[in-house]
């Protein structure tokens, strides 16, 4: 028993949950290392047992979203691929994008696949 907090369509997955915070941006990334943040504003608000909201338009060339979390510009992120290597980028140089934009390709190798995300502080 419990309460529905969305509800999904067959082929839809959630792949992340985050608790709002007003000076964060929601980060995404694909498969194949394309990535954007978006203003948290730009999501409509949801009522209980909502369907959600759209944040990508998914391609053969982006592959589907891997994770979702949120990034402001004191942060870091590291992209952890396949081959058990990883690339570091600033969150301030990643571009803040409306909804459904594919993003920029952010992992360095493109035959490798992304299979998650770290957020660090930029100190770390």
């Amino acid at each position: 028993m419990g309460v529905h907090g969305i509800k999904l369509k067959d082929a839809d997955e959630v792949i992340g949950m985050v608790s709002i915070t007003s000076e964060s941006d929601l980060f995404v990334i694909t498969e194949k290392g394309i990535g954007k943040r978006t203003e948290i504003s730009e999501y409509p608000l949801q009522a209980r047992n909502g369907k959600g909201s759209a944040t990508y338009r998914i391609a053969e060339r982006t592959g589907p979203l891997v994770e979702a979390d949120l990034i402001n510009d004191t942060k870091d992120v590291l992209i952890i691929v396949d081959s058990n290597k990883f690339t570091r980028r600033e969150a301030i140089d990643i571009p803040v994008m409306a909804l459904f934009t594919q993003g920029i390709h952010l992992n360095n190798s493109r035959k490798s696949k992304v299979v998650g995300i770290c957020i660090i502080n930029k100190d770390d």
